[in-house]
């Protein structure tokens, strides 16, 4: 039985979830040694058994499980290829002789297999997201703070090796025949194919943030003129794709400069296969957080309203129709907000991301208490899931599900200065449901 809590049921205390992994780990691991040569993460791999978790519990993955400290490591996306082909990008920061590091990680359904590559002259990379077209072709995309200026991250993994490419300048600006630093970076990918990537996120030119597009033609990537809202700063936070001439990007804007985010307005964007337009967006929202595609091409996104409150919407593909419902507010936080939505079927759903606990009404930060959050969708109503609560700062930040009852989560818990701890790499398999007689 799935443990699912509805809006009205307590949370199952942490000295439960603890004794759950730990039984987890003593019937199910078997560790295999490893080389000195990932123990310092220059190029390499290892390889680790690690079992499916008991149906119906969280299986929380450690450093033992990975071979990874996750400690220095930050993984920020997942991907599934399939229920025993799942994708992780991280990067290591924590670690004055190896910041920057790439770090990809793969489970097969029985086995971990770490990859890693000191590349990146930087002191600190993230990831926002990892889309994988097969195993020998996977793109994650960030940012990577050089100088103090995020500049936008572009991974590729190509079946034998990891590597960085490079996207075109931010600006054509030139002041005083010198043309300045632009902040940039990248929240989102979709592949159609191996020639036909996009990627899309924000890049600050003065003080004023402005979407960024970017496409990969098989060769190189190249950026794409895409609109903006108003004088005020826009960016894009979603893609998703349907085929070549029909690609979809989700984000806000503001109307003005000094508008505050909170009186934003929602933002969509459509590629009709020559240019980017702006496109109709359901009228509740003033922001997107998260968006998916369905199997059957429908779109879905996440996102909230002029009053914090969160909305999900459905376009069924080639309608003009957004069909939109509430997702009820969890009764343990506050303030809800989700970086993925996930799931092939409209008749379940995931949402994943963090919520605010605590009293204090400071949302300045994600990190203002906030705890990971669940929630799930049964074809009638959202409930929220149960998971480990670390009693720390902590979130979700990506997710994936290439099954209704299989569910993999990745984020990080925070320490009371705010700064990053530990990543988060979860599993959850629901158990079957059982007839009666």
């Amino acid at each position: 039985m799935i443990k699912i809590r509805a809006t009205s049921t307590h949370i199952i205390s942490q000295q439960r979830w603890v004794k759950v992994a730990l039984v987890v780990c003593m019937v199910s691991l078997t560790v295999v040694a490893f080389s000195t040569t990932f123990r310092s993460f220059s190029s390499g791999s290892r390889e680790l058994i690690v079992a499916s978790p008991v149906c119906g519990t969280w299986y929380v993955m450690g450093s033992e499980e990975t071979g990874i400290n996750l400690k220095s490591t930050y993984f920020g996306a997942v991907n599934a290829l399939s229920t025993d082909d799942i994708w992780f990008a991280g990067t290591r920061n924590n670690d004055a002789l190896q910041k920057g590091a790439v770090v990809f990680m793969h489970w097969n359904g029985g086995k971990v297999n770490s990859i890693s590559n000191s590349m990146l002259d930087t002191d600190e990379a993230r990831f926002e997201a990892l889309t994988m077209r097969n195993k020998d072709d996977g793109w994650a995309v960030g940012y990577y703070k050089q100088n103090g200026q995020s500049q936008p991250l572009v991974v590729h993994w190509n079946g034998s090796s990891l590597n960085v490419l490079p996207i075109p300048e931010l600006s054509s600006v030139v002041i005083n025949n010198i043309k300045p630093q632009i902040h940039g970076s990248l929240k989102s990918i979709a592949i159609v194919a191996s020639d036909d990537v996009w990627a899309v996120g924000e890049y600050l030119e003065d003080t004023i943030y402005k979407t960024l597009v970017v496409h990969w033609n098989g060769n190189k990537w190249e950026t794409v003129p895409s609109p903006n809202i108003g004088r005020g700063s826009s960016t894009l936070q979603s893609i998703v794709a349907l085929s070549t001439n029909d690609v979809w990007a989700f984000g806000s804007g503001l109307a003005d400069i000094g508008t505050p985010t909170w009186l934003g307005t929602a933002l969509v964007l459509h590629w009709d296969g020559h240019l980017w337009k702006v496109a109709d967006k359901p009228l509740e929202f003033r922001n997107f957080t998260a968006a998916s595609v369905g199997s059957d091409k429908d779109l879905r996104v996440v996102g909230s309203d002029l009053q914090g409150e969160e909305f999900w919407a459905v376009k069924q593909y080639n309608s003009a129709a957004w069909d939109v419902r509430t997702v009820p507010n969890s009764t343990t936080g506050y303030g809800e907000e989700y970086r993925s939505l996930i799931g092939n079927l409209l008749s379940k759903q995931w949402l994943v991301g963090y919520k605010w606990a605590g009293t204090s009404s400071n949302r300045s930060s994600i990190q203002s208490g906030s705890r990971a959050l669940v929630m799930q969708w049964n074809g009638q109503t959202w409930q929220e899931v149960e998971v480990p609560d670390y009693e720390q700062v902590q979130e979700f930040r990506a997710a994936t599900s290439m099954a209704l009852n299989d569910l993999w989560l990745v984020g990080a818990v925070f320490n009371g200065e705010n700064q990053f701890e530990k990543s988060i790499i979860e599993h959850f398999v629901e158990c079957p449901a059982t007839s009666k007689n």
